[in-house]
This record gives C-alpha cells, structure tokens and sequence, in this order.
C-alpha cells in the first residue's frame, strides 16, 4: 500500500527556529478520514532535507509528530522535506513537505488592538518575530510581510487581472530599533483618545497565525508566496479589506469601524487567494454569481478557524466583530439583515453574492455541531477542489456531499444540513 493512494494523509511542517537558512520544528503526520488509520506493524519514517538524512525513527501509530532538529538549509532553495514511509504495508512511500523559512530572529514588543480590547505583544500576547538589518527591523518574519501603504492605492490592483508582487515598490514596514525593538508607531487617534494602536503590529501577528492555521489544514503554505499584508491602504476614511491576487489590502476605516485587518478579515482575504489554488476559479474566468458566493462563504468560513487556532473559546461566529463594524453572523442563515432565510428566497438577493453566504455556512455549523469545527472545514477544503468559475450553489454544496462522503462522514449530515436552508440536493 502506497502512501500515494492516500490523498487524506497530510502532513504539515512550520519553521519556528526563526534564523533565515536554519529550520527547525514540529512535523504533523495526520489523516482527514474519520476512521482513523490501522498500522499493521512499526513502520520506520525517515526525514531527509536536501542530500541529508535529519530523522529516522519508528512510528507505530497515527496521528504522530516528529520533532524536527535544528538543520542548516545549504541552499535558499531548499524549501520542502522528503519524508519517507517503510514498513510491510508502506513500500517505497515518500512525500514532499513544502515549507517557507522562518526569518524572525529579533523578538519585538509593543501595543496592539483598539479602544474596544487591547493587549501588548511580549506581555498579553507573545512578541512579534521580525528581520534585522542594520538599524532597522522590518515586518517580515520569512512567513508574513507587512507592508504599510501611508494611506494610497496601487494604481496596479484590479479586480479584474491578478495583480503581481512588487517588492521594489512596496517593501515590508522598518523602524529603527537600535535603540529599542518597542514598536508603537502607526496608531490612530483623535480627541476622544486612541482608535486603534498598531495595525502593523496585529497584522503581523495575524497574519502569521493565518499561515499557520492553513498549514495545518492543507499540509503546505496557504500560497506560492509569502503572505504580503498591505495596511492603511487608501484613505483614512475608506472601508475596504479586498485580495488582488498579490496583496491582501486593509483599510483604516476611520471613523466608521476600527481597522479592517482583523483576524478573520485578514483569514478572509488570504483565503481568496487559497481557493484560487485549490479549485478550478481564476482570474482569467470571471466568476458568476454563485461561484462568488462560495468564494466569499469559504472565506468567511476560513476567517472561523483562525479565530479557532487562536482561541476556540472566543465567539467563532460573528465574521467582523473584532473591528466594532458591521458583522455577519455566521451561526444563522440570515447572516445579516438584508441576506436571503432560504434557498426559495434565492431572487431577493440579486446581484449581491454576500446576502447568500448563509446558505453555504449555515450548514457548516450545523455540520460542525456534529463533526467539530475541524473536521467540517476539512470536508469544505477538500470539497473546493470541485467548484469552478461556473459553479452553482446547489453544485457547490453536492461538492460537500461527495467530500464529505470520500472522507468517510456520513452525507445523510449533509443533505440534513442542506435541507435546513431548503436547497435541495437530491
């Protein structure tokens, strides 16, 4: 038995040694079956990187973890482990693992949040990890680059073609911390006290548990790239957070909201680019009404399992709360005032694709009320590989089925599910 014939298998490595060409961490062997995976006898796992041969030991049952050394990458090339599966029912079984190396060697503290909860990175939440050079640290850690745009547009970002990473134009934020790595710049203030404190700050920190959060579940990074944030994007004033196919884009949203670069806003939007990798979508196919419906209701759903990796007794549900600006409320088919309660009332949405996301994410929390959050996002992962530019809602959901039902849950979930939003699948 290969491990090829079993695409439910994932295995997923994040770098947390944070020097640039040195690696080191935990490397997550999994299933996304609900039955879980018999060994039959002690196999033995070797991990190479490059020509060299870091672990080799004997598992006996899975889900494992394996303990990564610390391992110097010979080349800026090298950004994948080979692992290899022997035993009487693995034979000759290897696997790439994809990863980017982590490059965050000088640990920054500094305020975070808004006038609603804040917090301080070294003390209430853990330091931020960023890059030296000279005087200067900057808002990369390998993984996340945070760029800040003083309040313009990029005259090159386009709903309409993917746009392309300029790092001439755009370089990660620096400040100079020669004297101190405290970092406070950049908060928003008027003369009833702070707005927010330091979106480049959260966005960091966000961003990073965004990466690590798709790891997990895809077994690789999210993207081809590093995530690039770009904050205080256009107007102070502008209420906007959009994917261009290069940048995930914040704005201010000032006076109106606090920041736009919220945990699961910033999950939202990298989640775009996601699905653009994972499913049959693409720029250079406009996607029709129902197809943006499931773009933004996977996003949406995307922006859950952050907040879930981060703190999964936090209130899950209400896509936005963090900002103190209009939510969606992801628990409900009625997500927001003017969406659609059914399937039969699909018409009164018209063109707007968000008065529908209840009828895709509805039924991923009651399917998460039986399964768990976890394995239900898993099921919709792996169903997006099925959803094209063309695609229905109805198709959409009978993706869930088939993956739900690959997966070894039981579909009778999932026309339940379904059902309760009256879509009928059958």
């Amino acid at each position: 038995m290969h491990l090829q014939t079993l695409p439910t298998l994932i295995m997923a490595f994040v770098d947390t040694q944070n020097h640039k060409q040195v690696i080191s961490g935990d490397l997550e062997i999994r299933q996304t079956r609900r039955e879980p995976l018999l060994l039959n006898g002690p196999a033995t796992l070797t991990v190479s990187l490059g020509s060299q041969d870091i672990v080799e030991q004997t598992i006996t049952s899975l889900p494992t973890t394996i303990s990564i050394p610390e391992s110097s990458l010979n080349t800026a090339l090298v950004d994948r482990l080979l692992v290899k599966l022997e035993s009487e029912q693995f034979i000759n079984v290897q696997q790439a693992v994809r990863f980017f190396d982590a490059s965050g060697e000088i640990e920054v503290q500094g305020p975070g949040g808004n006038a609603k909860q804040a917090w301080l990175y070294g003390i209430e939440r853990p330091s931020l990890r960023v890059t030296r050079r000279g005087n200067h640290c900057y808002l990369n850690n390998g993984i996340v680059a945070v760029i800040d745009m003083q309040n313009t547009t990029d005259p090159q970002s386009s709903p309409m073609a993917a746009n392309r990473i300029d790092d001439d134009t755009y370089q990660p934020y620096h400040f100079d911390c020669s004297a101190s790595t405290y970092h406070a710049q950049k908060s928003i203030s008027d003369s009833g006290g702070i707005w927010t404190y330091s979106t480049l700050n959260d966005a960091l920190y966000y961003g990073t548990i965004v990466h690590n959060m798709f790891v997990h579940y895809l077994g690789e990074p999210p993207l081809d790239h590093q995530i690039r944030l770009r904050v205080h994007y256009g107007p102070r004033s502008s209420v906007r957070a959009f994917w261009d196919g290069a940048y995930a884009n914040f704005s201010d949203a000032y006076p109106f909201q606090y920041s736009t670069a919220s945990l699961d806003i910033i999950a939202h939007e990298v989640a775009h680019g996601v699905l653009l990798r994972l499913s049959s979508m693409s720029y250079t196919t406009p996607l029709g009404l129902d197809a943006q419906t499931l773009s933004e209701a996977f996003s949406d759903l995307s922006g859950v399992m952050a907040k879930h990796w981060l703190d999964p007794t936090t209130n899950l549900w209400w896509h936005g709360e963090e900002t103190d600006g209009s939510i969606r409320k992801l628990n409900q088919i009625q997500t927001e005032p003017a969406a659609v309660s059914s399937y039969l009332d699909y018409a009164t949405a018209g063109n707007n694709p968000y008065l529908r996301i209840g009828l895709i994410t509805y039924p991923f929390y009651l399917l998460s009320q039986k399964w768990g959050v976890e394995s239900t996002y898993q099921v919709y992962i792996d169903a997006t590989r099925c959803w094209t530019a063309e695609s229905t809602l109805i198709d959409g959901a009978r993706c869930i089925v088939s993956s739900a039902g690959q997966l070894g849950y039981p579909t009778s979930d999932v026309y339940e599910a379904f059902d309760a939003v009256n879509m009928p699948l059958l």
